[in-house]
C-alpha cells in the first residue's frame, strides 16, 4: 500500500517520546512502535508549519501527521513530556486499511431475450460496505440502486453497533473484523427490453466511512478512482421463433415421387422482425410406412439436423413420411418451437385416364354428329388432359380439356364453322396432369368416328356491324354445312318490320344481297332456319348480322375569305382556301384548277380545314368521300377564284425627242444650262418608288 499520515493530536504539551502499538489484523499479532525525541521533534515543527501561524502558543493544540506504510489497527499506548512524565493519553485508535473497491462480474457478453442479466457485483473492503450502482439499456438510462450493509454472513463487527472512537481498548482483544472481506451481491433481471445491457458501479464505502467514486466528477473529498471492471455490457439478442405455414398432418404436401419440396417453415421471433442471419432446425423424420397409428412418430425416427444460411432458405425434403420440428436456435440463442410443428409429406399416385364412349345422334336423320366420352380419372384433382383432333386432309387441332373431380364426360363434335365439318374423326389423347404431376403421357387412348353433322349456317363474317351508305346495297356470306341441297329461311329487320325471304342452293357458300337501303339506321340479317336434303329442318338461333346504315352522305363546299370566295393575292404566294366537310372523318378530297386543268386529290383529317394553293385560278372541288360513304358538292359553293395583284409598271409614252432603239431610250442633245425633262407613266398603287 502507499504512504498514509495517521493523526495524533496533542494539547498543552510537548511530548518527547511516543510509543504506538499497531495491531496487524491479519493475524492478530502486535507490532510495538517507539518515536524518540528527534522523530517527535521533526513532526513537531511540521505541525506548526502547518498552522500558517508566525508564532505558535505552546498551549495551543497541534495535529502531529505520523506517516504509515502497513495495514492495521495503531493505538496510542504511551507519552512522555519534557519534564519526563507521562502523558495520560485518551483512549483511541486509527485503522488502516486498503479503499473500499467494487467490480461488475458478468459471466458471457452475450445474452438471449427473456434471459437474466446473470450479472455479480463483487464488493471488497471492510464490512459493513456500501454500494451504490447504475443500469443503462440501449443508451436511456434506468436509474440507481444501491446496497446497504453488506457483510458476510456470522459476521460481527463493532462498527455496527459503537459509537466510541476507541474500537479497540486493549492490544489483546480479536481484531478480525478490520480485515478486508469480499461480498458478492447478485443482479438477476429479466432481459425483456432493449438491445444492449451496461451495468455500472458508482460509488462504494466502507464501514470505516472510506468512500470511492467512480463517477468523472471533480470532488476532492472523493477521490475518483478508474478500478477496471467497474462497468460490464452486452448485448441482447432476439430468440428465433418457428412453425409450418401451409401444412399440417390433416393437411399434407402433395410431391411427385422424386421430386424436392420445402418444409414450410416460417420464421419469427421475440423481436418485431426474424432474427436476420443462420438458423439451425432440428426434426423428426418418420417414413410414412412407420408412422404409429395415432399418427405419431415411431420410436425410431431420425433426428435431423440442418442449418439455413437465411431465413429465405427452407429444408428441402423428398421422403414421404411425418416431419416435426423439434428445435430451432441462431448463432447466439436458442428458440421457440409453435404450432403446427408436424407437416405430412405424401407422393399420391400418378394420374391415370379410362375413357368410355358414345355417339351423339342428330335429331332428325339418326346420323352421328359426335361422341360423348366419358373420363374416369385415378390421381389428385383437378385434371388437365390435352387431346389431338385429326380430320382427313385438314391440319390437326390441340385442344384441352379440364375436371375438377375423379369423374368427368366431354362432347366430341366438330365446330360447326369449319368449310367441311362432316368426314372421319381421330382423337388421340395425348398427356394427362394433376394437380400433382404435370405432363404424364397417355398410351393408345384413340377414338375414332366419322361424323355427318345436322344441316347449319352461319355467316362468314365476325360480329362486328358493317357500315354502310343510303341507298347502297349490302353483301353477307353465309356457309352452309350437311347434305345439299339446302333451303335457307332468313329476314331483315329494320324499324320494326320484317322482309322475310327463301333461298334455295346446292352450293356450300352463299352471298345474300340486301335490297338498297333507303333509309338510315340499324338493320339486322337474321338467319331462321335451314333445310337439308333429307327434308330435316333445323332452326338457327343468334345467327344475325348488322348493318349501320348513315342517315346522309358527306359533304364539301368551300368557306368564305372576308365574305367571298376569291381572293386576290401576291403572285407566288401560298394562299389557304377554307373548306368545310361534313361526315365521319378521314375523307378524301379530289378538286382541279380550271384555269390550269391540273386535277389534284388530297385526305383531310378536319372537317373545318384549308386548302393549300400556289398558282391562280379557278379552284372547283370535284368529289368526297368519307371513311364510309361517298358523298357530293354542294354546287353554290364549289368554286374559289385566286387572282395575282398585279405587279407595277413603269413606262415612257412616244415622243420626237426620244428615240428607243436596242431597248434603250435615247434623248435629244441639249446645250449647257438649258433645262429639260420627259415624260414617265406608272401603273399600279399609289406611293410607287422609282429608281434611277
Amino acid at each position: 500500500m502507499s504512504q498514509l499520515e495517521i493523526p495524533i493530536l496533542i494539547n498543552q504539551t510537548e511530548p518527547v517520546e511516543m510509543e504506538l502499538i499497531r495491531i496487524d489484523a491479519e493475524t492478530n499479532h502486535n507490532e510495538t512502535i517507539l518515536l524518540k525525541r528527534g522523530e517527535l521533534k521533526g513532526l513537531l515543527n511540521k505541525a506548526r508549519k502547518a498552522t500558517k501561524k508566525k508564532t505558535v502558543d505552546p498551549a495551543d493544540p497541534l495535529t502531529l501527521r505520523y506517516p504509515v506504510k502497513k495495514r492495521g489497527i495503531y493505538l496510542l499506548k504511551k507519552v512522555l513530556d519534557q519534564s519526563k512524565l507521562e502523558v495520560r493519553p485518551r483512549t483511541s485508535n486509527a485503522v488502516v486499511t486498503i479503499c473500499p473497491q467494487a467490480r461488475v462480474h458478468s459471466a458471457a457478453g452475450k445474452r438471449c431475450r427473456s434471459d437474466t442479466s446473470n450479472v455479480a457485483l463483487e464488493v471488497e473492503g471492510v464490512p459493513p460496505l456500501y454500494v451504490k450502482y447504475r443500469l443503462v439499456v440501449d443508451d436511456q438510462p434506468r436509474g440507481g440502486s444501491e446496497f446497504q450493509n453488506l457483510q458476510p454472513d456470522d459476521y460481527l463487527s463493532p462498527l455496527s453497533r459503537m459509537t466510541s472512537q476507541a474500537l479497540v481498548r486493549s492490544d489483546r482483544g480479536d481484531v478480525s473484523w478490520a480485515q478486508s472481506r469480499k461480498v458478492s451481491v447478485p443482479l438477476n433481471e429479466v432481459l425483456a427490453t432493449g438491445s444492449r445491457w451496461e451495468y455500472a458501479v458508482e460509488e462504494v464505502q466502507d464501514g470505516l466511512g472510506n468512500l470511492v467514486s467512480f463517477n468523472n466528477v471533480d470532488d476532492e473529498d472523493r477521490p475518483k478512482t478508474r478500478t477496471p471492471g467497474t462497468r460490464q455490457s452486452f448485448e441482447v439478442y432476439e430468440r428465433p421463433k418457428v412453425y409450418l405455414q401451409g401444412c399440417n398432418p390433416q393437411k399434407p404436401l402433395r410431391v411427385a415421387k422424386g421430386n424436392k419440396a420445402r418444409l414450410p417453415i416460417k420464421y419469427a421471433s421475440t423481436g418485431k422482425k426474424p432474427v436476420q442471419g443462420q438458423h439451425t432446425i432440428e426434426y423428426l423424420f418418420t417414413p410414412e410406412a412407420d408412422i404409429v397409428a395415432d399418427g405419431q412418430h415411431s420410436t425410431n425416427a431420425e433426428v435431423v439436423k440442418q442449418t439455413m444460411r437465411t431465413t429465405r432458405e427452407q429444408p428441402l425434403i423428398t421422403k414421404a413420411g411425418l416431419y416435426t420440428i423439434k428445435t430451432v436456435s441462431t448463432e447466439f440463442c436458442s428458440g421457440e418451437v409453435l404450432e403446427p410443428t408436424s407437416c405430412l409429406l405424401q407422393n399420391p399416385p400418378e394420374p391415370e385416364l379410362s375413357l368410355t364412349s358414345e355417339d351423339i345422334v342428330g335429331g332428325c336423320a339418326g346420323n352421328p354428329i359426335g361422341l360423348r366420352v366419358s373420363l374416369d380419372f385415378i390421381g389428385t384433382p383437378p385434371f388437365h388432359v390435352v387431346y389431338r383432333e385429326q380430320q382427313k386432309g385438314h391440319k390437326d387441332q390441340i385442344h384441352q380439356h379440364q375436371v375438377g373431380s375423379l369423374r368427368g364426360t366431354i362432347d366430341l363434335r366438330p365446330d360447326d364453322r369449319r368449310p367441311e365439318p362432316a368426314g372421319h374423326y381421330t382423337y388421340t389423347f395425348e398427356t394427362i396432369s394433376d394437380a400433382v404431376y404435370q405432363g404424364k403421357p397417355l398410351d393408345n387412348l384413340i377414338l375414332q368416328q366419322d361424323v355427318r353433322p345436322p344441316a347449319s349456317a352461319h355467316f362468314m363474317e365476325g360480329d362486328r356491324p358493317k357500315q354502310a351508305c343510303i341507298d347502297d346495297y349490302v353483301d353477307f356470306d353465309v356457309l352452309l354445312m350437311g347434305d345439299g341441297p339446302f333451303k335457307l329461311e332468313y329476314e331483315v329487320v329494320h324499324n320494326g318490320k320484317r322482309n322475310k325471304r327463301t333461298i334455295e342452293t346446292d352450293e356450300q357458300h352463299y352471298t345474300i344481297k340486301t335490297d338498297k337501303l333507303k333509309s338510315g339506321g340499324e338493320y339486322t340479317v337474321a338467319l331462321i332456319s335451314i333445310t337439308d336434303g333429307n327434308n330435316c329442318k333445323d332452326f338457327l338461333k343468334d345467327k344475325e348480322a348488322r348493318v349501320q346504315v348513315r342517315h346522309e352522305r358527306p359533304k364539301a363546299y368551300f368557306g368564305h375569305i372576308e365574305g367571298k370566295q376569291s381572293v386576290m393575292a401576291l403572285e407566288g404566294r401560298k394562299v389557304d382556301l377554307p373548306i368545310r366537310l361534313t361526315g365521319a372523318g378521314p375523307w378524301t378530297l379530289e378538286y382541279k384548277n380550271i384555269d390550269t386543268d391540273k386535277a389534284l386529290k388530297i385526305d383531310v383529317l378536319s372537317a373545318n380545314s384549308i386548302l393549300g394553293v400556289v398558282e391562280q385560278g379557278t379552284y372547283k372541288l370535284q368529289a368526297v368521300r368519307d371513311s364510309v360513304c361517298p358523298g357530293f358538292i354542294e354546287d353554290k359553293a364549289s368554286a374559289f377564284n385566286v387572282g395575282w395583284i398585279a405587279r407595277p409598271q413603269i413606262s415612257i409614252p412616244n415622243s420626237p425627242s426620244i428615240m428607243l432603239q436596242h431597248g434603250k431610250y435615247f434623248k435629244d442633245a441639249v446645250c449647257e444650262g438649258i433645262d429639260d425633262s420627259f415624260d414617265i407613266a406608272l401603273s399600279g398603287k399609289k406611293n410607287l418608288l422609282c429608281y434611277s
